[in-house]
């Protein structure tokens, strides 16, 4: 079973759902991503086409901190961030999920994120995530949390939509 790393110190969000206390991790979702996207993709020692992806991945992250999104920016995120970590292979993205799922049970329990968890913690994760795996940190795996995180965000969107933490332009 893969490890997902634990301070043993939770979060609570009066909804039944916890997760890891998030002091000390720094706050992804403050930073202007709009500005970081493209000297981030520009600075990255990959192939044009990953950092492309990143660029676009970022973008749509950003327009979603904003909340000048529709759920497409999310799903656009996790279409250019499978293309990056899966090669694109969605099939395989999907099982990574299904894994990093399973580890979260075997932590909080199972659907302890479906009691509700604010659309704004599940991007700042996603975003620190996108930066561990960018970077290459193996304590555990950043690219199944990329995915988790994203997919929880747009169910919590469609099925918990006062967790949603500001007015959102067209979520569906």
């Amino acid at each position: 079973m893969e490890n997902i790393l634990d301070s043993g110190t939770r979060r609570d969000f009066g909804t039944g759902a916890v997760r890891d206390m998030a002091e000390g991790k720094g706050r992804m979702d403050l930073l202007p991503w709009d500005v970081l996207a493209y000297w981030f993709a520009k600075n990255l020692a990959w192939e044009e086409k990953k950092s492309e992806w990143c660029r676009w991945f970022l973008d749509d992250i950003h327009c979603a901190i904003k909340r000048v999104y529709t759920t497409e920016h999310i799903q656009d995120a996790i279409t250019m961030f499978t293309n990056l970590a899966f090669d694109g292979n969605y099939l395989t993205a999907i099982l990574e999920y299904a894994k990093h799922m399973e580890a979260g049970c075997l932590k909080y329990g199972d659907r302890n994120w479906e009691n509700g968890i604010p659309v704004d913690v599940y991007l700042d994760s996603a975003l620190r995530h996108f930066i561990k795996h960018v970077r290459g940190d193996d304590d555990e795996r950043h690219d199944r949390a990329v995915l988790w995180n994203l997919w929880c965000c747009l169910w919590t969107i469609k099925h918990k939509p006062e967790m949603i933490d500001a007015p959102v332009g067209g979520a569906t």
